[in-house]
């Protein structure tokens, strides 16, 4: 997939969590990404429970996702 559509899809994803989704549900309804960013939705989840005193702001979360995105491929 095009980095900037798994970008834009990552962004999808993240909003959807924002708005109470899980993440494995979420990635189901992308079949053909759902490999590369049920690990990424996931990671976000665990940044955002590790911080409880905190909240993780959404826009790190997203930018996170689009630098993981940007990653080159192994």
């Amino acid at each position: 997939m095009e980095e900037s559509a798994l970008a834009l899809v990552l962004k999808e994803c993240l909003a959807a969590m924002e708005q109470g989704g899980e993440p494995a549900d979420i990635a189901e309804k992308y079949p053909a990404e759902r490999l590369e960013i049920l690990p990424l939705l996931e990671v976000a989840v665990c940044l955002r429970e590790s911080s409880s005193t905190s909240p993780i702001p959404l826009e790190f979360l997203r930018d996170l996702g689009r630098r993981l995105a940007s990653r080159p491929s192994a």
